[in-house]
């Protein structure tokens, strides 16, 4: 079973703008703290034992050490929250954009464990009542461990498996692979990224101090030019992977960002990141946001797969 081809197209786009939140040279003075950070955030902290870098004094050394520090990562908890709505010329394909109806993502939250070195993870994914979804919410369970990814909806009795192998051949950026550097082919197309933004101009402004989950993080902002985001969203949709996603789905384009901000906090003990929020609105996704939280580093974590007899061969 392979993904839906829309939904690989879109996120296409996306990954462009959420990895630029690690990119950029920042304003070297901080601009005053007592910002307004989010209303309320997952608990959970950095491992006490990691230990902390010295405190760095402008964006572009805090985003430098989390990168580098990103590396060493075991485990931690996440939570992605999404809203907005996908357009259906974006959600459908083929001759059924003519009787499609827009698909809303509000209430749509994954969230569980994961193991970096291991390459591991069980992750939890409800999906509210939206356009298209007869049978109502979906709701899924992800478990991924032996490089084989496990899932089961609601929808169904057993488990379906791909391997991660097949899974890569999908997506348009690496997929990390067990080991003491499993994250090293994700953090070195962060870093390419990273470096594209640069000599874009992007820019990361340190807006001041907010508490993530009773813990104090830094509140970075960036700001770049909307015309070369959407250029490099266009390179990128130019890869053979996507023209083969875009003659499928008959779409013109993946994604071209209207307006956008992008808000990250990093941890200041332990230089890992704690939150990012993604706003933005195009002619594909009307007033997207992710807000992604980051908690609990480095603690211990089991990943069981399930049972064979619950799996479909």
């Amino acid at each position: 079973m392979r993904l839906s081809r829309p939904a690989v197209a879109v996120f296409a786009g996306l990954v462009v703008v959420m990895a630029s939140a690690c990119g950029g040279s920042g304003s070297l003075t901080p601009t005053p703290s007592g910002s307004s950070g989010p209303s309320s955030a997952a608990s959970g902290a950095p491992n006490a034992s990691v230990a902390a870098a010295p405190t760095p004094v402008d964006p572009d050394s805090i985003i430098t050490q989390a990168i580098s520090g990103g590396l060493a990562v075991k485990s931690y908890h996440i939570k992605v929250a999404v809203s907005g709505t996908i357009k259906a010329a974006a959600a459908q394909s083929g001759a059924a954009k003519a009787s499609a109806a827009d698909v809303k993502l509000d209430g749509t939250v994954i969230e569980g464990n994961l193991d970096a070195v291991n390459l591991a993870g069980h992750l939890s994914l409800n999906v509210p009542v939206s356009a298209g979804m007869a049978k109502g919410a979906l709701t899924d369970n992800l478990i991924f461990v032996s490089n084989t990814l496990n899932f089961k909806t609601n929808y169904v009795k057993k488990y379906d498996k791909l391997s991660l192998a097949d899974l890569s051949g999908d997506l348009p950026v690496a997929v990390p692979t067990a080991g003491p550097s499993a994250l090293a082919s994700v953090f070195d197309e962060i870093a390419q990224v990273r470096k594209t933004m640069q000599q874009d101009g992007v820019t990361t402004t340190l807006v001041g101090t907010d508490q993530i989950g009773g813990q104090d993080a830094y509140h970075l902002r960036l700001a770049f030019s909307l015309d070369k985001l959407n250029a490099n969203i266009a390179a990128e949709a130019s890869s053979s992977a996507i023209s083969s996603i875009k003659a499928e789905t008959g779409l013109t384009s993946v994604l071209s960002i209207d307006s956008a901000t992008v808000d990250f906090w990093i941890y200041k003990s332990g230089n890992q990141l704690a939150q990012l929020d993604i706003k933005s609105s195009s002619s594909l996704i009307d007033n997207f946001e992710l807000m992604m939280t980051m908690t609990n580093y480095d603690q211990p974590v089991t990943m069981t797969a399930p049972p064979a007899s619950q799996v479909n061969p």
